[in-house]
């Protein structure tokens, strides 16, 4: 199992050219197995089916727009923050920040995100087929049409 801070322990000795122990490596297919006969699992948000094991993992490494707090509220998450400017749009506030490559997470980024998912036909959360259209407004904000008037079940 890798160290802290995803360092992998070492048997060199302090001022030796370090040597990786590679018992400590997680191997796909060998330490990580799939355990059903399915295609195998994927950490691509668009393909996720809503397989609880796939949703635990994409939780790991990704991020929502905005999250539920154990009490059932909403709270920001890459959104900063959201209005309801009527009972078909969201529009949402996005966090000035970048990916890991450096790349901006901006609406652009949102946009595309929302319209592969879709594109993609996998998409398991029912309330996401209510979209409609992404506006990107601005590099931090962007819109969210709905097919049908859904914006109120959220307000509750």
């Amino acid at each position: 199992m890798a160290g802290a801070a995803g360092t992998v322990p070492s048997t060199a000795s302090a001022g030796s050219k370090a040597a990786v122990d590679t018992k400590s490596i997680l191997k796909y297919g060998t330490d990580l197995q799939q355990t059903d006969s399915g295609a195998g699992p994927t950490l691509d948000p668009a393909l996720m089916k809503g397989d609880p094991r796939q949703n635990t993992w994409g939780n790991l490494v990704y991020d929502n727009l905005v999250r539920v707090a154990p009490d059932g509220r909403y709270v920001p998450g890459l959104a900063t923050s959201w209005t309801f400017p009527d009972d078909k749009t969201i529009e949402l506030s996005l966090r000035k920040i970048t990916f890991q490559d450096r790349t901006p997470f901006n609406g652009d980024a949102v946009k595309f995100s929302f319209e592969r998912t879709l594109r993609g036909g996998n998409v398991s959360n029912r309330d996401f087929l209510q979209l409609d259209t992404v506006e990107v407004v601005t590099d931090n904000t962007v819109r969210i049409q709905l097919k049908t008037a859904v914006v109120a079940a959220y307000l509750a």
